[in-house]
């Protein structure tokens, strides 16, 4: 898809469902970015729309912004 949509060149590093044995919500492939990316917990910031990607983010202590144009309303992200 990224291919596709000539979307690669605006990512340093991409981590598919295809490269981690365990998903969402566990903090494996975060982690992974965060490695690859040469980069720390502290210095990244994970961007998503759901709890999943909330709890994820909170797994791997890593800051955590939602975006609310998704399906999640504002509230299902309280305690993140």
């Amino acid at each position: 898809m990224f291919r596709r949509e000539n979307l690669l060149r605006f990512f340093q590093v991409i981590v598919g469902g295809e490269d981690v044995s365990a998903h969402k919500p566990d903090p494996q492939g975060l982690l992974a970015a965060v490695d690859r990316l040469g980069s720390r917990r502290a210095a990244t910031l994970y961007v998503g729309d759901s709890v999943t990607d909330a709890e994820t983010a909170k797994r791997a202590a890593v800051p955590f912004v939602a975006v609310l144009s998704g399906a999640t309303p504002i509230e299902h992200f309280n305690g993140y």
